[in-house]
C-alpha cells in the first residue's frame, strides 16, 4: 500500500494451537528433555536461536509432578502437518515421534498427543573426568560432548566436576579439558570416569614476510580435521553456541619472534589459519600459508610461511 494511505483492513490470523501431553517418570531428570513440533510440509527452517532458547529452558531442576504427567504448548502455528519429536538434551536419537500432526486454524484434535509416554525410555547416567594422576577435574571450561547423529550438538561443563546425561541408548562422548588431550570414548549408557592424558605440546614457527606493525596482531587458528557432520551445530550449557567445528579449534597469538606452543589436543592433522587486527579497528581472515595443512605432534619445530602478498594485501586494507 501507498505511505500516507488511509482505510486498509489488515487481518491477522492467529495459526493453529497444538498442545501435548507427556508421562513421565523420575529415570530422567525433565530437564533434559527436549520437545520438538516442527512443520514436514513444506519443511520448516530451524530458528537459528531455537537451539538458544530450548537450552535456556532447560538444566533447571524439575520436580516429576505428583501424577507423572506434564505438557507442552505451541502456538501461533501455520497450517501444515507437524512432526512431533521427544528427546534427550544433544542426543540424535528421539525416544519418541509422532508423525502428521494436522494443524489447521484453532486448537488441534490428534488424539495421539494426550498422554504419550515416556516412561522408561531412557537412562540417565553421570560422567565424570579425571587427570593422568587421578586428580578429579572441576572446571567450567572443561566439557563433556555428545557426540550426535544429527546437527544438535550439546556440551556440558564439568564445573561441579561431574555431569549427568540422559539417552535412549548408548552416545559417544568427546570428553576435553585445558591443557589435556580430547578423550574419545565410544559407546556409553552407564556411570563412567574418564581419565585424560597431559597434552603434547608442539612448537610452531611462523615465518613473516616482514615484521608486523606494533598494534597489529596476528592468531593463529589451528583446526584439527575432526569426523563432524558438517552442519553441525554446538551449544553449551554455559549458553554459548557455534559451529561444533569452531569449538575445536585451537587460537594463540603469534608474538614479535613468530614462535608459538600450542597444546595438542587432538592428534592428527590440522589445517591452517590465522585473522589479522590492528588496534581497536578491524579484523581480517588470512588463509595464505605455505604448508596449509600440519601433523601434530611433531618432531622438532614445525615451519609455515605466510604469503607475502595476502599480508600485505589485508594490512593495507586494515589501515584504509
Amino acid at each position: 500500500f501507498a505511505a500516507g494511505a488511509s482505510g486498509i483492513e489488515i487481518t491477522l490470523q492467529s495459526g493453529g494451537f497444538a498442545r501435548a501431553t507427556f508421562l513421565v517418570d523420575a529415570t530422567v531428570p525433565l530437564e533434559h528433555l527436549v520437545f520438538r513440533f516442527q512443520r514436514m510440509e513444506p519443511a520448516a527452517k530451524r530458528d537459528s536461536g531455537e537451539d538458544w532458547r530450548d537450552m535456556m529452558n532447560r538444566y533447571q531442576p524439575q520436580a516429576v509432578p505428583a501424577d507423572g504427567r506434564i505438557s507442552r504448548e505451541w502456538k501461533g502455528l501455520q497450517p501444515g502437518r507437524y512432526r512431533l519429536q521427544a528427546l534427550c538434551a544433544g542426543v540424535g536419537e528421539p525416544l519418541l515421534a509422532i508423525e502428521a500432526v494436522e494443524i489447521t486454524e484453532g486448537a488441534c484434535a490428534d488424539a495421539r498427543l494426550v498422554d504419550i509416554d515416556l516412561r522408561g525410555r531412557a537412562r540417565a547416567f553421570e560422567i565424570r573426568a579425571t587427570a593422568a594422576d587421578g586428580t578429579p577435574i572441576v572446571s567450567s571450561e572443561a566439557f563433556v560432548v555428545i557426540r550426535s547423529s544429527g546437527e544438535n550438538w550439546q556440551g556440558f561443563n564439568l564445573g561441579a566436576g561431574v555431569v549427568q546425561l540422559a539417552a535412549p541408548a548408548a552416545v559417544d562422548l568427546i570428553v576435553i579439558a585445558k591443557g589435556h588431550q580430547a578423550a574419545l570414548v565410544n559407546g556409553v549408557f552407564a556411570a563412567r570416569t574418564i581419565a585424560l592424558e597431559v597434552a603434547a605440546e608442539a612448537t610452531l614457527v611462523v615465518n613473516l614476510p616482514q615484521p608486523l606493525p606494533e598494534d597489529t596482531v596476528l592468531k593463529l587458528k589451528l583446526t584439527p580435521k575432526l569426523d563432524l557432520p558438517s552442519k553441525a551445530r554446538l551449544m553449551l550449557d554455559t549458553g554459548r553456541g557455534m559451529t561444533a567445528s569452531n569449538f575445536f579449534v585451537e587460537e594463540v597469538t603469534v608474538d614479535a619472534t613468530g614462535k608459538v606452543r600450542v597444546p595438542v589436543r587432538y592428534p592428527g592433522e590440522y589445517a591452517i589459519s590465522a585473522t589479522v587486527s590492528v588496534g581497536n579497528g578491524g579484523r581480517m581472515s588470512l588463509r595464505d600459508f605455505e604448508p596449509r595443512t600440519i601433523t601434530l605432534p611433531a618432531v622438532g619445530e614445525v615451519v609455515v610461511r605466510v604469503g607475502e602478498k595476502s599480508l600485505t594485501r589485508i594490512l593495507e586494507a586494515l589501515r584504509k
